[in-house]
């Protein structure tokens, strides 16, 4: 695990932290869904934030790891000065 997150951060460290972050918030929200009994429809009001932390969460880590495969001299184009 750790292997493999000091690839993410040597790959592209603002989206490494920025999946991170939402991953950690994703457990603050799972656990706030037991917590906080309130419910909109049938649901508990926790259930989407959680699923949507988790899947950008998700998907940052997964362009973080790819962000590698970018060719270096591409890795400084305009576009993806943005993200770097």
């Amino acid at each position: 695990m750790a292997r493999a997150l000091a690839a993410l951060f040597e790959r592209q460290r603002k989206l490494t932290w920025f999946g991170i972050v939402l991953l950690a918030v994703t457990v603050v929200m799972f656990a706030l869904q037991f917590i906080d009994q309130r419910t909109f429809g049938g649901a508990n009001i926790w259930v989407k934030p959680t699923r949507f932390a988790a899947s950008i969460g998700l998907f940052a880590l997964t362009n973080a790891w790819f962000f590698g495969y970018v060719r270096p001299e591409q890795r400084r184009s305009a576009h993806l000065q943005t993200a770097a």
